[in-house]
C-alpha cells in the first residue's frame, strides 16, 4: 500500500478533492451536471497517463521519442501493457486499486445522496 500511495499520491489527493467536491454539492441538494462526470473521466485519464510518461521517463525506459504521444494515442490498451512490463504482478493490485480511485467519487456522492434523501 506504501507504494501505491508514493507512486499515485496525486491520483489519491484529486479523485479525495473530487469526492468532497461532488458530496458537497450533492449535499447542499444540486444534481452534478454531466460535464462534471466527464471532466473527472477526462483529468483521472490524463493523470495516469501523465504519470506513466514521468514513471518511465524516471526509469529510463522511454521506448521511443513521442513515448507521450504513443501513450494518449493507445489510452485503453497502454495502460495495462505499461503497467504489466514495469510492474509484473502487482498490476493484478494496481488496476483494481486505479479502478477504485475512478469510482471513488461517483460511490460517495451516491452514498451522500442515499443519505440525505432516503
Amino acid at each position: 500500500m506504501v507504494m501505491f500511495i508514493r507512486f499515485f499520491g496525486s491520483l489519491i489527493v484529486m479523485s479525495l478533492f473530487v469526492s468532497g467536491l461532488l458530496g458537497m454539492r450533492i449535499a447542499s441538494g444540486h444534481d452534478v451536471p454531466d460535464f462534471m462526470v466527464d471532466l473527472w473521466g477526462t483529468c483521472f485519464g490524463c493523470g495516469v497517463l501523465s504519470w506513466m510518461q514521468t514513471d518511465a521517463r524516471l526509469n529510463h525506459r522511454t521506448p521511443c521519442f513521442d513515448f507521450g504521444h504513443l501513450l494518449y494515442q493507445t489510452a485503453p490498451l497502454s495502460i495495462p501493457w505499461y503497467l504489466i512490463r514495469t510492474r509484473g504482478w502487482w498490476t493484478l493490485l494496481i488496476i483494481p486499486m486505479l479502478t477504485l480511485l475512478w469510482m471513488l467519487p461517483g460511490i460517495v456522492a451516491r452514498l451522500v445522496w442515499e443519505v440525505m434523501y432516503r
